[in-house]
């Protein structure tokens, strides 16, 4: 199932506040350049406001490596550049972004289960 937003604000208010909201969207596929707000300042969003687990690749034209390496360092799992046969390789980046993420997502909830546990054992000593 695929949403096509063409608004970077818009795309955000389909996304949850914060990370404990339930999510239908397993991935997101961006465009650097959209109305509103681009690529990065969605994902800073993403990333350090509502802190969400959900894997975001940028897909576009913009070969910029710079812009590509910001990308990533905010938190995009991928970067592809639109250039001849991309779509051929995009399936692959796809799933291995989202288990990557995936796995992410698993290790905080482990990381947090053991942080209860640790402190229910805490209490009780």
């Amino acid at each position: 199932h695929i949403t096509n937003v063409t608004d970077g604000d818009i795309a955000l208010e389909l996304l949850p506040k914060n990370r404990s909201l339930p999510c239908e969207y397993d991935l997101i596929l961006l465009d650097y350049k959209l109305p509103g707000l681009n690529a990065l300042e969605i994902i800073k969003i993403i990333r350090q406001e509502r802190k969400l687990f959900i894997p975001i690749v940028i897909v576009t034209g913009q070969g910029d490596e710079i812009i590509a390496a910001k990308a990533l360092k905010i938190g995009a799992d991928d970067y592809v550049v639109k250039k001849e046969h991309y779509l051929l390789h995009l399936p692959s980046i796809i799933i291995n972004s989202y288990e990557h993420k995936e796995l992410e997502r698993q290790q905080h909830a482990l990381k947090q289960s053991e942080l209860k546990f640790r402190s229910v054992l805490d209490l009780e000593v």
